[in-house]
């Protein structure tokens, strides 16, 4: 059994912890914030730009046949503490590659806490990259500007992105994007519409141009989906830890208690028998 002062020791560390799990709780709420602020005006955006485009590509164009690897592009996160978020994705990889094993995937990642949940096999076959810094939907990447590029020319055939949905602050859902090609019209969402129905130009123009803006719109918004995600899971994560510490503490401090006065009441007890032997 832990004496008075282990028990102090222990409280005292805990406490320490309750400070840490405090701060970050309250920097993640308010990274949380703001990428969810974003997250929606950026949803309104891409919602608009692929209505528009379903409504110019009502003509079906003839398929681009392709070479080259397809590439597949996966959100993890670069810090820790934020509960299932990498391991659940680490699943969602796995299942996805093995539905898609006649497809030859060149894999990309973000974030290096994935590997820890994956296979040696799988983990030689990743490129890892550094994290995209997103200042608003108008971001600029390297990375991203030669996936476009190789596309154009017809050196990849596709780019798919693997993500966390953010459903709520208390759920996420993994999932895959096909960011290029675009996706057929009847495939896109439905229940949006955009009224303005006049453009300038011929409809490859239109097409090519709004191919460009829809790949950066999408891969902006599955950015922005797997941090808000990843925010809203170490927050809550967080939230319990802090009420863990609060609730250890408190064990430990009643635990602490009774034996203090477990000790108060025998050295009382000494004293008295001591002085009832020197009276008889």
């Amino acid at each position: 059994m832990a004496n008075i002062k282990e028990l102090k020791k222990r409280i005292k560390s805990i406490r320490g912890t309750h400070k840490t799990t405090s701060a970050m709780k309250l920097v993640s709420t308010s990274k949380y914030s703001r990428h969810k602020s974003m997250l929606e005006f950026s949803t309104v955006f891409n919602k608009s730009l692929l209505a528009t485009y379903q409504r110019a590509s009502a003509v079906e164009q003839e398929e681009v046949e392709r070479a080259g690897d397809h590439v597949l592009l996966v959100l993890s996160s670069t810090k820790g503490l934020c509960g299932p978020y990498n391991s659940r994705l680490a699943a969602y990889l796995r299942e996805f590659l093995t539905v898609h094993s006649q497809k030859h995937f060149k894999i990309y990642i973000i974030g290096n806490k994935l590997k820890a949940f994956l296979d040696n096999s799988l983990r030689q076959e990743i490129i890892e990259l550094e994290d995209f810094p997103l200042g608003n939907m108008f971001f600029k990447n390297d990375f991203l500007q030669n996936i476009f590029s190789h596309f154009r020319g017809n050196r990849i055939t596709g780019f798919t992105i693997l993500y966390n949905y953010f459903d709520s602050v208390l759920s996420y859902t993994s999932k895959e994007l096909q960011v290029l090609p675009i996706e057929s019209p009847q495939k896109i969402e439905e229940g949006y519409t955009d009224e303005c129905n006049i453009w300038n130009g011929t409809q490859d123009d239109l097409l090519k141009s709004l191919e460009r803006q829809i790949f950066w719109s999408q891969t902006y918004n599955v950015l922005l989906n797997a941090r808000t995600s990843e925010h809203a899971t170490r927050m809550m994560s967080m939230d319990k830890a802090t009420e863990n510490c609060n609730e250890l503490v408190k064990n430990l401090t009643l635990k602490m208690n009774k034996l203090r006065q477990a000790s108060i009441t025998t050295e009382l007890t000494e004293i008295i028998s001591g002085a009832n032997s020197q009276k008889s």
